[in-house]
C-alpha cells in the first residue's frame, strides 16, 4: 500500500507540474487573442483535468449540490479550507457560476498557470500587512461579480486546517464582498478530505475519500456580519460531523 501510495503521488506531481506549465501559454495565448471568457475556459479545463487525476491516482472523490442555484444574479461561496486542491475541485464542479477567488497575496506571483490566472481573472488578494489595500481589492470583486452575474469564491477561516477540524469563521471579507454586490446570494460548500491527500511538494496520498457539498443557499438580507459568518460554519460543521 505504502509503494502504490508513493508511485500514485509521485504521479499526480508530474501531472501537476506538467498542466501548470502546459497551461501557461495556453492561457496568455487565449487571454490575448480572444479575452477572459475564453482564458477561464481553458483554466477550467485545466483544473477539470486536475480533478480527474485526483481520483485515478486512488482517491475517490464524489460532488454533491442539489440546490437549485441560480445563474442571473452573483453568488458567493463560502468554503472551508483544507488545501490547494480545494479551488481545484470548486473551478471544475462549479464551473456553470464561473468562480473567481478572494486568494493570498503571495499566489500572485510565482506560480506558472496559476498566478497568471488569478491575476487576469480579477482576484482579490488578501495582505495582511494592508487592510486597506485588501479591502479595496474585495470591494473590486464584489463589483465584479454583481455586474457581471458570476460567483465569488472566499474561504472564511483564512488559513488552511490541514486536520478538517474547523477554525474561527471571519465576516470582514463576506461584508466587503456583500457591499457592491447587494443582490448576491451566499452558498456555504463542505470540503472533506483534501487536507488528508495532501503531502509534500505537490504530490497527494492516495487512497483517501474527498467530497464538496453544496448547501442550502442563504439570503443574506437582513443578517449581520457575524450571524452571517457564524452561520455558514454552522451548516459546514453540521455536514462534517463537527457540530
Amino acid at each position: 500500500m505504502a509503494v502504490a501510495n508513493y508511485i500514485l503521488g509521485s504521479l499526480f506531481r508530474i501531472i501537476f507540474i506538467l498542466c501548470a506549465l502546459i497551461f501557461h501559454p495556453i492561457q496568455w495565448i487565449a487571454y490575448n487573442l480572444a479575452g477572459e471568457k475564453v482564458q477561464q475556459k481553458t483554466v477550467v479545463w485545466m483544473n477539470g483535468i486536475l480533478t480527474k487525476s485526483i481520483g485515478l491516482c486512488g482517491n475517490q472523490l464524489s460532488f454533491s449540490n442539489n440546490q437549485n442555484l441560480p445563474t442571473d444574479r452573483p453568488i458567493i461561496f463560502a468554503a472551508n479550507h483544507q488545501s490547494m486542491w480545494d479551488i481545484v475541485g470548486i473551478y471544475w464542479y462549479l464551473r456553470k457560476y464561473r468562480p473567481v477567488f478572494v486568494s493570498k497575496v503571495e499566489l500572485k506571483s510565482g506560480l506558472p498557470s496559476i498566478s497568471y490566472n488569478l491575476r487576469k481573472s480579477g482576484a482579490a488578494f488578501v495582505d495582511l500587512k494592508d487592510k486597506k489595500g485588501t479591502i479595496k481589492e474585495i470591494l473590486a470583486l464584489s463589483h465584479k461579480i454583481q455586474r457581471e452575474k458570476r460567483a465569488a469564491v472566499i474561504f472564511p477561516e483564512g488559513r488552511r486546517s490541514r486536520d478538517g477540524l474547523l477554525k474561527a469563521f471571519a465576516a470582514g471579507g463576506l461584508i466587503a464582498l456583500l457591499k457592491k454586490a447587494p443582490d448576491a446570494l451566499v452558498v456555504p460548500v463542505a470540503i472533506n478530505g483534501t487536507g488528508a491527500i495532501t503531502a509534500k511538494k505537490y504530490k497527494i496520498n492516495a487512497f483517501k475519500q474527498v467530497s464538496w457539498t453544496v448547501l442550502e443557499p442563504i439570503d443574506p438580507q437582513g443578517i449581520n456580519g457575524e450571524d452571517l459568518a457564524n452561520q455558514i460554519k454552522a451548516m459546514i460543521a453540521k455536514e462534517l460531523g463537527q457540530l
